[in-house]
């Protein structure tokens, strides 16, 4: 078949073409830029640990500030130890180190595990304790790392008080008369009514508020006072006569005398009445000639203790007895047994023990008289103090001795023979706690 020259010319040129031209095989590795079966970029490995979250031990909160805080107003945080991981950790330890202010929960034992996505927790309390700045650290190890958190706080400083007090005495007492009604007792209950004269005469001179009330030593009277009025003042009329009348209480009463029992009637039960003033001195006088035969407490100092209470200061129970004392007594007028009981509360309270067979009852109702008198010696602050930052100054001069603190009371309690005098004008001067506001 015969071509023309233009379709020859153009085959040649396509052959000349053609020779430069290289075919590329799948088994040519020479070229660089063929794709790698074994190129990592292309793959990405199952084993690659970039394509998983690490475990991780986490505390939170990390960083607590419990603040500025009064002595002895604690506070608490909880922490969470906790695992964000998504593999188990174990717990291999934990410690807390910290000043005296700051503490933590026991902790659980160690080594123990922590699945993944769960937390345990401890608590730090912070009761501050002193001016100073408080600092605790939790450190935790585990296989997976180890983790710390840190709490700090703060004392408020304490602020100055200040009382002061005019010493006037407690002019206020409650006086009760416990008398034997049993058929020996008729000449007693007359010396007793008609020397009562001498007895409030000096009860008045010491310009006492007082209420002095009659019980009887017979349990059927129940511990009710007896007469009417049921106990004299300094404003009722005819005072003496009112008394003189009121400790005839006649001798039909039992012979088994329980003097403490109708006392507790009386006072503790309230049998009588409105007598009892929470803030009066009680005076509690005895007039028997047979011994206590209560049967309501065990002893002696029971039935003392729970009158006591009735006071917020013990001291200002006082029994004294008229009595047949520790060996009995006998005269022309009188006869009286042994009385243990009653001389027991008498040298508990450091009241006057007489003896009912004296002749004459002047000189000894002079002397309880003088025993119903009582300058304050306890002074209860306004303020909740620091025991430590307290100063007692008597008419500006420090008296550094002779004196006690009672927390229960927050007062200050004088000692017998350190009672500031009447008139005397007593400061105390102390520190206080700020008050915790939560």
């Amino acid at each position: 078949m015969q071509r023309s020259l233009p379709s020859l010319l153009y085959l040649a040129l396509l052959l000349a073409s053609c020779s430069d031209i290289t075919i590329i095989g799948p088994d040519n590795d020479d070229d660089d830029t063929a794709a790698d079966d074994d190129d990592d970029s292309a793959v990405v490995s199952d084993d690659d640990d970039s394509a998983v979250v690490p475990t991780a031990l986490s505390i939170t909160p990390e960083e607590f500030n419990f603040g500025a805080r009064p002595l002895n107003c604690s506070s608490e945080v909880v922490l969470q130890i906790s695992n964000i991981g998504d593999q188990h950790i174990e717990i291999t330890g934990m410690n807390y180190e910290s000043s005296a202010g700051l503490s933590a929960s026991p902790f659980p034992p160690t080594p123990f595990q922590l699945p993944s996505g769960t937390s345990t927790e401890t608590t730090v309390t912070y009761l501050p304790l002193s001016a100073q700045q408080d600092v605790g650290t939790l450190s935790v190890e585990s296989d997976a790392g180890s983790a710390t958190a840190t709490q700090v706080g703060v004392t408020l400083p304490p602020v100055a008080a200040a009382d002061e007090f005019l010493q006037q005495g407690n002019r206020t007492v409650d006086i009760l008369w416990m008398i034997d009604s049993s058929c020996s007792m008729a000449a007693e209950q007359e010396a007793l009514g008609d020397n009562f004269g001498s007895f409030l005469d000096v009860v008045d001179q010491l310009n006492l508020d007082y209420r002095i009330g009659v019980i009887t030593a017979d349990l059927d009277d129940l511990g009710s006072l007896h007469g009417a009025p049921p106990y004299v003042t300094p404003t009722t009329g005819n005072a003496a006569q009112v008394f003189a009348a009121n400790v005839i209480v006649g001798q039909t009463g039992s012979g088994d005398e329980q003097g403490f029992d109708s006392i507790r009637r009386a006072l503790v039960d309230g049998a009588a009445g409105d007598f009892l003033r929470a803030t009066a001195q009680l005076r509690l006088i005895s007039v028997s000639d047979e011994d206590d035969q209560s049967v309501a407490l065990a002893s002696v100092s029971d039935y003392i203790t729970e009158l006591q209470a009735l006071k917020s200061n013990p001291s200002h129970v006082v029994h004294s007895d008229i009595s047949g004392g520790a060996s009995g007594c006998a005269s022309s007028h009188a006869n009286a047994d042994p009385a243990p009981r009653y001389l027991e509360a008498t040298n508990l309270t450091g009241g006057l023990s007489t003896s009912i067979c004296e002749a004459g009852w002047v000189q000894t109702l002079t002397d309880l008289a003088w025993l119903s008198d009582s300058y304050a010696d306890t002074f209860a602050l306004s303020h909740p103090a620091i025991a430590s930052s307290i100063t007692v100054l008597i008419d500006g001069t420090e008296l550094a001795t002779g004196w006690s603190w009672d927390s229960a009371l927050n007062a200050v309690i004088f000692d017998a023979d350190t009672v500031p005098q009447d008139g005397s004008l007593i400061r105390f001067e102390y520190s206080v706690t700020q008050p915790c506001g939560d």
